[in-house]
This record gives structure tokens, sequence and C-alpha cells, in this order.
């Protein structure tokens, strides 16, 4: 059935300034009458397909407070049309920037959208080697999704430079628990003897992006590394044991449940020697709820994380080693 409040124009630009006009006011009853029944909406190499996945997106960007800021500028070609935009959302602000410059992709067919691509720009090197964080500068989506891009660099070099001051070598191996989209592995993999990089994250597409903008398709043929999306951390899918694993920035989201699912599981792939290092945000009174937290944060005291892992026959210390976002380095 076609929706109630159709819009009349046969002019494929004015129907997109409608519908940005409808999405910057978070009007979705209106948003949903530009998209025809079977259209498909991509999203951080997410794809919805259908009226009701485009609904249940548009309702997830409206109660992130996603917001277009301004359009720079409209171009049509044929049924074709391409937005430049500079928009905002809780999770930028929550990383301290102001705004991103984006990109809308949009094809029309008998007056309805059939397809719609959004995304953000990557970074523009020649523009500047040092772009302010709140500066609207485009960066990477895939990037963004794993903490302050402008901090993206130091994390990967702080991540390396741990394990390697804590023994690891080239012929070790590792288990990147929540890899992302290879901020660490980026530097891990090369490292590494090939098949000795395992890396453990949900959101697959993360890694897609990792793989085609930071590491590269020869290195992953070159060095075989081996990825799992499991949601649950069940570490002990690559039916091996690790050396060494890493959870940088996985405590500091996680509910008690969960960290002691961690916990255990690492347990299950470590021999006595192995050393897992993990982040976490400390404070007076640890987290006591069921739910992963992102992009927000959660805490822990110490001694709380010590009596998990002692539930499983570890042990755990703090460790004085910096961390640019202020977390505290655990050792397991």
């Amino acid at each position: 059935m076609e929706p109630s409040t159709v819009f009349e124009t046969s002019n494929p630009r004015t129907a997109v300034e409608s519908y940005l006009d409808a999405f910057t006011r978070h009007d979705l009853p209106r948003c949903l009458d530009f998209f025809a029944e079977d259209a498909t909406l991509s999203f951080l190499s997410g794809t919805y397909k259908g009226r009701d996945a485009i609904k249940q997106w548009h309702k997830d960007r409206f109660a992130a407070d996603l917001k277009i800021l301004r359009v720079d500028g409209v171009s049509a070609s044929g049924d074709t049309v391409n937005v430049d935009l500079h928009v905002t959302s809780n999770r930028l602000r929550f990383f301290k920037i102001s705004n991103l410059d984006g990109y809308a992709t949009i094809q029309l067919e008998h007056g309805r959208i059939r397809q719609l691509k959004l995304g953000m720009r990557l970074f523009d090197r020649k523009a500047t080697s040092n772009p302010p964080a709140t500066s609207g500068v485009g960066v990477a989506d895939y990037r963004i999704f794993v903490g302050p891009p402008d901090k993206y660099d130091v994390v990967s070099a702080m991540q390396f430079n741990l394990l390697t001051t804590l023994g690891l070598r080239e012929h070790h191996s590792l288990l990147d628990i929540g890899c992302g989209s290879l901020r660490a592995g980026r530097l891990f993999i090369p490292y590494l003897l090939p098949e000795r990089y395992c890396g453990i994250e949900p959101a697959k597409w993360l890694v897609e992006e990792g793989i085609r903008h930071e590491l590269g398709d020869d290195a992953i043929r070159l060095k075989r590394p081996a990825f799992s999306h499991d949601e649950n951390f069940t570490l002990t899918g690559f039916g091996r044991s690790f050396d060494y694993l890493i959870a940088h920035s996985i405590f500091s989201h996680a509910a008690p449940a969960q960290v002691r699912r961690c916990v255990s599981q690492a347990r299950d792939v470590m021999t006595p020697e192995s050393i897992l290092a993990a982040t976490y945000f400390e404070g007076e009174k640890s987290y006591t709820g069921s739910e992963w937290q992102y992009p927000g944060n959660v805490v822990y005291r110490f001694d709380d994380l010590r009596a998990i892992a002692g539930e499983f026959r570890l042990e755990a210390s703090r460790l004085a080693w910096e961390h640019p976002n202020g977390q505290t380095w655990i050792v397991i």
C-alpha cells in the first residue's frame, strides 16, 4: 500500500531537498513517505532493505540525535542526486567532535527514493596534516566508531609498545579482543609471523573497513590473520591457545557478567605463561548494570576486577602505563 502522505514532484532534486527538510525536523512519517516499499539504505557499511528496516534506522538515528547542520551542495544527474552536508550526533559530541563532513547519494525511481547511501568523508591529508578535533574535517566513520579519531594513531602505538614491552615477539600468538577497525591490528599483523594474529569483533564491517583502508589485502594474504564475529566473547572459537591477549577498551563498556564471560573464556585459551592486558576506567564504585554501555563508559574498582580474575584462578595486577584517554591497564 502506498503511504498516505504522498509528495507530488517530478523533480528529483526538489524531492531530495524535501526529504532532507523532513529529516532535519525528525519527522518520521514524512521521511518514510519518500521511500519506495523495497528501497535500500546504506549507512556505516550496513544495509537496510524495505520500509520496516528503514523506519527502524530513522528511529535509531533520531534517538542518537543525528542532525544535519547544513547542506553545502546538491547536484542532480538524471534520477541520481548527490548531497554534501555537515552532520552531528550524540556519538560525535561524546568524542568532542562538533560535526563531520558527510555525503548522500540518492537514486530515485518514479519520484521515490529507491536507494540511499550515506557516509562520512575520509580525512583529506592534503588539506591539513593536523586537523583539530572540532574542525568538521571529514574523518572515516570506521575510525570514529572505535574512539576519538584524533588519537587513533596514538592508541595504536600505545598497544603495540605495551605488548612488546611485556615480551611479545614475532613468533608469539596474539588474540585481539574487540579488534574493531584494526586500530592496533594494523601494527600487530605485519609484525607477527603468519597465522599468529586472531581478532574477534562482532561488527564485521569494522574489520572490513580496517583491512580496506589501514592494512590492505596484500598483508592479509601474506600474514593470514583469522577473525571471528562472535558477539558473546567466545574466545575458544579459534580452537587454539594464545601467548598474549589484549582487550583494549572492553571492560570500560562491559557489564560485570560480560567481564566474567571474557575472563572465563580467556582462561580457557591461556597457558600458564600467557598474559591478558586489558583497560578499564577506575572509579570508587564498580558498575553493577547488566547492559553493554556505548558510547558511554562504565567504571570498576581494581579490587573487584582482581576478584573476578581470582574466580577463575588467575592473578591480576594494575599496570602503570600511560593511556591518552585516562584508562587504567590491568594485566591478568
